[in-house]
């Protein structure tokens, strides 16, 4: 079997998965309202880490300010309106 016949295979099941996610949750929205729902839960999984977890809300508190000073340096060299 190639590796474009696998491919193919595991994006038709894939979609045969998501599919029957969407009826489960009786979603009319199809695709996309399991795509929100996954980056939802997502969320919700990253906020719990960081309630619960010590070492995971140490890490991001460390990343912050250097997260900060990178967005500023980005947004000085951003020309206004493009």
């Amino acid at each position: 079997m190639s590796s474009v016949t696998k491919i193919t295979a595991g994006v038709k099941d894939l979609a045969t998965v998501w599919s029957g996610l969407g009826k489960l949750f009786g979603l009319s929205g199809g695709w996309f309202a399991v795509a929100v729902i996954a980056i939802a839960a997502l969320v919700a999984g990253l906020v719990w880490a960081y309630n619960n977890v010590e070492a995971w809300s140490d890490h991001l508190r460390l990343f912050q300010p250097a997260f900060k000073r990178l967005m500023l340096i980005l947004l000085e060299e951003t020309p206004a309106g493009k």
